[in-house]
């Protein structure tokens, strides 16, 4: 009767090893399954075969440094900002790159979202020559930097004419125009572009802040959802034109009432047309923007005219990785960003850089 206790009980220990060892199995199986969505921005580059070795080897090298804890498994998903942070929202990528305005726009819209929805990467990129501190604006004076710089940024933009560049193309952007220091802010500039005389007047009107005659000389914007096109360039006139009677309110509403003065569009929409003089851009988007047969028509203005940057914007965060908290807990997400880290400090990162991600930081 001893005997067939024990072997009872034998069996029921033997039984109990059995299940727990088949469930530790598959929970390590679960777990190793688990995959880790990654969209990333298609790189900037004319080879049309180059993105996708570039991608291959991102998966792989990333793979490698994270281990087996979750397969890594990237994408060109979309470069659209609202797409993705939609995919994110959704579960359908898990971890996304969009810019630091286009978050804020989509978490405001209700709070689930932002609960659902967190940075958890801040991106890095090289600053252009004579931007690598974080100022912002003063007065609007010409000692005021983002009138300052802006000059120098001009100069050295207009040292050659644009069709004539000569600098080292990388296959990305000139590093003629950037410094080596590392930034986690961007900006928009606004262009000015006409004869002497027409820039003159524009300038003395910004002098004056005279907003009504600054604004007649015609505005090329970007989407209302730009920050370099839009939202960095309204919170800039906001803070200059403010003289009583003749103060800039907000772009949608100079929109509506004084249509005839802004357009939706790009540099070329003010060097094509003389009834635009002004146009709010990204800062540096000549840089990467190869002096082709193509792009020849971006930064060349009419016979007997010059552009030239008037004024930078306030700074606004650089991009930042998000990822979706249902999906993606606390220690999957430390393990994310820390391999992205060694990916870049052991310059390995051969994606980032093709989109102007020079490093990578923990957001705070």
């Amino acid at each position: 009767m001893r005997f067939k206790k024990t072997i009872t009980s034998s069996l029921l220990i033997l039984s109990s090893l059995t299940f727990l060892s088949l469930s530790s199995s598959c929970n390590k199986n679960k777990e190793n399954n688990d995959v880790i969505n990654i969209s990333l921005i298609s790189p900037w580059m004319e080879d049309e075969n180059k993105p996708e070795q570039i991608r291959k080897s991102f998966e792989s090298k990333l793979q490698s440094i994270i281990g087996n804890k979750v397969k890594i498994k990237v994408s060109y998903s979309s470069d659209d900002y609202l797409v993705n942070l939609q995919n994110i929202n959704k579960g359908v990528v898990d971890l996304a790159f969009v810019s630091h305005s286009s978050f804020e726009n989509y978490i405001s819209e209700n709070q689930d979202k932002s609960n659902r929805i967190k940075p958890i990467i801040q991106t890095l990129t090289k600053s252009f020559k004579y931007d690598t501190d974080n100022f912002i604006y003063v007065d609007g004076t010409e000692n005021d930097k983002i009138i300052s710089n802006a000059k120098l940024q001009s100069e050295l933009f207009n040292k050659k004419r644009y069709s004539e560049w000569d600098y080292p193309w990388n296959g990305s952007v000139y590093e003629y125009f950037y410094d080596d220091k590392l930034v986690d802010f961007q900006r928009g500039i606004i262009w000015i572009s006409g004869t002497d005389d027409v820039r003159q007047k524009i300038i003395k009107a910004w002098n004056e802040k005279d907003w009504k005659t600054f604004r007649s000389f015609g505005i090329v914007h970007g989407s209302a959802d730009s920050g370099s096109k839009y939202l960095l360039p309204e919170k800039l006139l906001k803070k200059h034109f403010n003289k009583n009677d003749n103060a800039f309110s907000s772009l949608a509403s100079e929109i509506t009432n004084y249509s005839n003065y802004f357009i939706n569009g790009k540099t070329k929409d003010m060097l094509k047309n003389n009834h635009f003089h002004i146009c709010f851009d990204n800062e540096g988007s000549y840089s990467w923007t190869q002096n082709t047969k193509d792009n020849i028509d971006k930064y060349t203005p009419l016979n007997n005219e010059k552009m030239e940057i008037l004024a930078l914007t306030d700074p606004l965060q650089y991009n930042i990785g998000v990822v979706n908290t249902n999906k993606v807990n606390s220690e999957i997400q430390n393990l994310i960003v820390s391999s992205l880290i060694q990916l870049y400090t052991s310059n390995q990162d051969d994606w980032g850089k093709t989109v102007g991600f020079y490093g990578y930081a923990k957001y705070k």
